[in-house]
């Protein structure tokens, strides 16, 4: 198990920065665990790993103030080497308007680079021959949760304690292949923004595709009130609707009176959910 700091109050965190400025650290590998509408509703930053290239700390994103964390992730001056930074940017710009400054995302290294890996783990093998144990049970963990499971830690602090490694590896063999100018021009290019508006995955499905015009319309309309009911029972969606049955509403293939209940939706819950359906007239 790696040993860790707890930076759970805005004077630990300060007290941090100032702890890197006294040591000459500017350069940080990070990385976020998140909530992602998969046990509660909407979408929360959950907790920040750190490796300062010898030792580890945690931030706790619930017991440190919004504007504490601002002020730490917008620090130009702290390079920040993640891997697959594109989520990590969105999630604390969507909410808390923080703008994550300063990322080098080494995935975009990784292509320029020519790796046939595009995962962290198997880029980790490729590099150095390292198979990552990775706890499966511990890739739907709810983040939430506090006290937070050390066990957990343990596992999410993996994920950054190769990064300076992986960073050095791979300007080392972008150099040797001569790709400084593409690698340049990919970062400029690639690199995340928090401005960008993503696209949410179920509008990117062969079934979302296959619906006509009118289905399309319906369907954004299930969507509104299937977020309506998981933000008010504070739910995931897919707890309220399952995806498969909103394109079943949306192509009029199910009535909203056979709505199957999901198991955690209270029957009055329920019962006001078909109502609200029969008001889009999906009949």
């Amino acid at each position: 198990m790696r040993t860790y700091k707890t930076l759970d109050s805005d004077q630990k965190l300060s007290a941090f920065g100032h702890h890197l400025r006294e040591r000459g650290i500017a350069t940080l590998a990070v990385d976020f665990e998140g909530e992602f509408n998969l046990h509660v509703y909407g979408e929360k930053l959950c907790l920040v790993q750190i490796f300062d290239g010898e030792d580890f700390s945690i931030i706790d994103p619930f017991k440190v103030s919004t504007e504490a964390l601002k002020f730490f992730l917008e620090d130009r001056k702290i390079l920040k080497l993640f891997f697959g930074a594109g989520s990590d940017v969105q999630l604390v710009y969507k909410e808390s308007k923080i703008v994550l400054n300063s990322v080098l995302d080494l995935q975009i290294l990784a292509e320029v680079a020519g790796c046939a890996n595009k995962g962290l783990s198997g880029l980790n093998e490729e590099l150095f021959g390292t198979v990552t144990a990775k706890k499966k049970h511990f890739q739907m963990h709810d983040w939430t949760r506090r006290p937070i499971d050390p066990e957990a830690v343990d596992y999410a602090l993996s994920d950054v304690e190769s990064l300076y490694q992986m960073h050095r590896e791979l300007s080392r063999r972008i150099l040797e292949q001569g790709k400084v100018e593409e690698m340049v021009r990919a970062l400029v290019l690639k690199t995340p923004s928090p401005f960008s508006k993503g696209v949410a995955g179920i509008y990117k499905t062969e079934e979302f595709k296959a619906l006509g015009k009118e289905a399309k319309e319906r369907f954004e309309q299930v969507l509104a009130v299937r977020d309506k009911f998981a933000r008010e029972l504070n739910c995931p969606p897919d707890q309220v609707i399952a995806k498969a049955v909103v394109f079943q509403l949306a192509a009029k293939k199910l009535a909203p009176d056979d709505l199957p209940r999901q198991s955690r939706l209270p029957p009055a819950a329920h019962s006001r959910l078909i109502a609200a359906l029969k008001e889009l007239a999906l009949a």
